[in-house]
């Protein structure tokens, strides 16, 4: 099988599990150049892997790059997901998908249009626990479920947001908690009860950041009712680089 060369986009916090994952890849997938508008981020990336390194798209339009990771701020995921497939490229984002539901339609149609694959990590799915439960649902185990809670108490410090100047911001992250951390318990539920949601009532508050909706209540209805607050970091696997890696090569 051909291996399937790769590239990866904003080489910020979340990339140093893409480091992690990317040299256990080897067998399916080169890793050929890291991308950052800072150019000693991109050169630091990609030492290690023995890449080349740029600091625009444009980079990576002479090296035959099947799939490119993107791994920016919310709110560029569309405009550099939508350019990516225009050039040719698969593309695998981080959550969420884009910032509004109009950002991921036109997405959506980018990819319908060059026939390119367009994914978004939700990696949670892959827990050995999630697996399991979604089995023993879907095989009955439980009787019919009528209702699902997911409550997770973790915390993010002020650390996390200073420095930065997207995160916990309506324009560029999209919000807070909710489209952040909170998104993987609304995956989880879903993915689980393997249903879709109808109607959502919910609210936000502030009370430990004086500028971010650090607490969200929500209820998603259809098969499923959920509440989710405050929740913590996560990470990536080389299961679920894998497992797309696999979908990208799928040309059928």
């Amino acid at each position: 099988m051909k291996k399937l060369r790769t590239a990866l986009i904003g080489c910020g916090r979340i990339s140093a599990s893409y480091a992690f994952a990317f040299p256990r890849l080897t067998d399916i997938s080169e890793f050929v150049c890291a991308i950052d508008i800072e150019e000693d981020r991109a050169k630091a990336f990609a030492a290690p892997l023995g890449a080349a390194y740029g600091t625009c798209l444009e980079d990576l339009l002479d090296k035959d790059i099947d799939a490119v990771h993107l791994c920016l701020p919310h709110y560029l995921h569309a405009p550099m997901a939508i350019r990516a497939m225009e050039a040719g490229m698969h593309v695998l984002t981080e959550k969420p998908v884009a910032v509004t539901l109009q950002d991921a339609d036109k997405m959506k149609a980018a990819s319908e249009k060059t026939g390119k694959k367009l994914g978004v990590i939700f990696q949670t799915r892959y827990e050995a626990s999630v697996q399991q439960l979604r089995n023993m649902i879907r095989d009955g185990a439980f009787g019919r479920i009528i209702s699902a809670r997911s409550i997770l108490t973790w915390s993010r410090p002020y650390s996390y947001y200073e420095g930065c100047d997207w995160k916990g911001t309506w324009d560029k992250e999209g919000g807070g908690v909710l489209i952040d951390q909170a998104i993987h318990s609304i995956d989880r539920v879903r993915f689980m009860l393997d249903s879709d949601v109808e109607w959502i009532d919910g609210s936000v508050h502030n009370y430990a950041h004086k500028f971010v909706r650090d607490v969200i209540i929500a209820c998603l209805v259809k098969t499923l009712r959920f509440s989710a607050f405050r929740i913590c970091h996560h990470g990536i696997d080389k299961r679920v680089l894998r497992r797309a890696c696999q979908l990208f090569t799928d040309k059928s």
